[in-house]
Formats: structure tokens, sequence, C-alpha cells
């Protein structure tokens, strides 16, 4: 079983990136249409999976910017 990773505080520039670059190839996987390629299904997943280990460090850092 995996380690709970360390809580992360802040994001690091990498974390931030990482996230815009996850959310950008989504959005272009969800206006695809009649292009679609079975392959994309499963970036899909991976893309969600990354997404969902980010996610937190994202609200942690959105809740520590509104102290500014």
């Amino acid at each position: 079983m995996d380690k709970p990773e360390k809580e992360e505080k802040v994001m690091t520039d990498k974390q931030v990136l990482r996230y815009l670059d996850l959310v950008d190839r989504k959005l272009e996987l969800m206006q695809i249409g009649k292009d679609w390629k079975p392959e994309y299904g499963q970036e899909l997943e991976e893309i969600d999976q990354e997404l969902a280990k980010l996610i937190p460090v994202v609200e942690r850092a959105r809740k520590e910017m509104k102290g500014f």
C-alpha cells in the first residue's frame, strides 16, 4: 500500500504548471467530438487520477491565498 504523501501547504511551481497542463489537456480531449479515439479514454482516466492527487493541494493553496 502506498504511503500517504506529506501534506504540502504551498503549491510548487512544478505543481502549478502540471495542474494547468492537465486541465488544459482534459479540456482539449473533452472537445474532440467526432475525432475521438479509444485511447483518449485511458488518457482521460490517467489525467483524472493525477488531478485527484493535485486538487487537495490546489484547495489548500486557495484557502491560504484568501489570507493575503
